[in-house]
């Protein structure tokens, strides 16, 4: 009886048009740019989480300056940054992991940082004041992929630039 039926015999000879592997071939294409679209979102915003971990970090470093009434300064020229307190005519280390969850990140690096809008020297550390009256800072960050600044107010806020 299937051997008899004209329609399936006409499936079985001819096979696909050609308009039928177009449209087949058009909808893998649509599907495939919009996963390579969403992979490229989603590596882009890991960026920006990480530089507004960062961001957040400076802020919490300044308001640890005001709250413990000490000069803190950092020095972010090294793969882990490091932070020393200046109080009593004593230095004393910042343990970063203390004051945020996150620490340092690890995929960022600081690649220019712009003092009151001079460029920082190299070697040269960055300082965070207990009254709170902190230079204007933007430092320039990559994970190697993406850049952006991050860029401080004089009330000691940072935000990132997308």
């Amino acid at each position: 009886m299937i051997k008899n039926n004209p329609f399936i015999n006409s499936l079985a000879n001819n096979g696909f048009t050609l308009i039928e592997i177009m449209i087949v071939l058009l909808i893998i294409g649509i599907l495939s740019a919009a996963v390579t679209l969403n992979l490229t979102a989603t590596t882009y915003q890991s960026f920006i989480t990480e530089a507004t971990k960062l961001s957040n970090t400076f802020e919490i470093i300044s308001d640890e300056a005001v709250y413990t009434d000490s000069v803190i300064v950092c020095d972010i020229s090294k793969p882990v940054p490091t932070c020393e307190s200046y109080r009593d005519n004593e230095w004393n280390d910042v343990n970063i992991s203390k004051l945020v969850a996150w620490g340092w990140p690890k995929d960022i690096q600081i690649t220019q940082v712009r003092v009151n809008g001079a460029q920082l020297k190299p070697n040269e550390r960055i300082r965070f004041y207990p009254s709170g009256e902190n230079p204007s800072m933007s430092f320039e960050v990559t994970d190697g992929k993406y850049t952006s600044w991050i860029d401080g107010d004089l009330n000691g806020e940072y935000h990132v630039s997308n």
